[in-house]
């Protein structure tokens, strides 16, 4: 991963907008987000690198990736 980030990765960024919380219990949730990678110079996601991913849950206060999904 650090090569990935050091060649063609370089100056990139990750963004994710939550778009629901679901909460399975008082202190466990479940999100889905959409987002992707931005590329230098980028200041939005195009539509066909956006990403769903209903893929984080939080027990307590730690946070768990629980899926994951490439568009």
């Amino acid at each position: 991963m650090t090569a990935g980030f050091a060649g063609p990765l370089k100056g990139t960024r990750v963004t994710a907008h939550v778009f629901t919380v679901r909460f399975l219990k008082r202190d466990v949730a479940v999100l889905h987000t959409r987002g992707g990678i931005l590329f230098p110079g980028e200041t939005e996601v195009p539509p066909e690198r956006l990403g769903d991913e209903p893929s984080d849950a939080c027990a307590g206060q730690s946070w768990r990736r629980i899926g994951d999904s490439n568009p």
